[in-house]
């Protein structure tokens, strides 16, 4: 269920959606008849959610999806940016949640509170409580302990070409370099470039044409931020980053990123 839509519904809307036979507790959807911020496995399923591809823990709804509500809590968004993070690293920022409140209209007193968990970015996670890291299954959470699946999750995988989208997404943080020079971090590069060599291990020529292009990606990014790192130190960081030399530098890096894109795809035969 899109969030966007979630943001736009009346309480009417809701009923309906949680009748429907498909709307089960799975990857994306967990009931709470009541709310216990306290509670362990609340902090399990935050991390879950942020760490897996987001979903929405609904307080107020039995396991037999029976609506019995909880009590108006208008220090709710407070309890949770305070309470929720205590013990997760790193903590979930406050706009990596959100929260839509419906009133029960049979029972004026009591209310539906949906609390969304946006899948977190790749430079913040994976988040861990007490010790564990969770992701999302179908229905549950499910700690991740072997050190293998830790990479296949959270970085190989990142680039498999079923998330394009996300890949896409990612780049694109470079061409915000001009602005932010620390967007993307340069981890995030070695391990697409991890990625590509696994691939190009086979001698493909290929992935071994693509590492390059990454690496040349790589080395004007650097340049780009060695650059603001001068005008800087200098006192010259707001001229800088108008300076012929780095807007130079930046529409090189868009440009490269657009045909390593395109290359990316056409190899994995997107």
């Amino acid at each position: 269920m899109e969030w966007t839509k979630v943001t736009t519904w009346k309480f009417a809307d809701f009923e309906s959606w949680l009748r429907d036979l498909d709307s089960q507790e799975c990857w994306w959807h967990e009931w709470k008849e009541l709310i216990d911020l306290e509670s362990q496995r609340i902090r399990n399923t935050f991390c879950a959610f942020a760490n897996t591809n987001g979903g929405m823990i609904i307080f107020g709804v039995d396991n037999a999806k029976n609506i019995t509500g909880v009590n108006e809590d208008n220090e709710l968004r407070t309890k949770i940016d305070r309470i929720v993070n205590a013990n997760i690293l790193p903590a979930i920022p406050i706009n990596g949640w959100d929260v839509k409140i419906f009133k029960i209209p049979r029972k004026r007193t009591k209310f539906i509170y949906c609390v969304y968990v946006f899948p977190s970015g790749y430079f913040i996670k994976p988040h861990v409580t007490e010790h564990k890291i969770y992701k999302r299954g179908n229905g549950e959470n499910v700690p991740i302990h072997d050190g293998t699946e830790i990479r296949e999750t959270f970085l190989i995988n990142k680039f498999d070409p079923k998330n394009i989208s996300d890949l896409e997404r990612d780049l694109a943080k470079l061409n915000n370099a001009r602005f932010n020079p620390d967007h993307i971090d340069i981890l995030y590069l070695k391990s697409l470039k991890g990625y590509l060599e696994d691939r190009s291990a086979g001698r493909n020529p290929e992935f071994n044409a693509l590492s390059c292009m990454l690496t040349e990606i790589a080395n004007l990014y650097e340049n780009i931020k060695k650059k603001q790192a001068v005008g800087i130190t200098t006192g010259e960081n707001i001229g800088v980053l108008d300076s012929s030399s780095i807007l130079d530098d930046c529409g090189r890096l868009s440009s490269k990123i657009d045909i390593f894109l395109n290359k990316f795809k056409e190899v994995h035969q997107i």
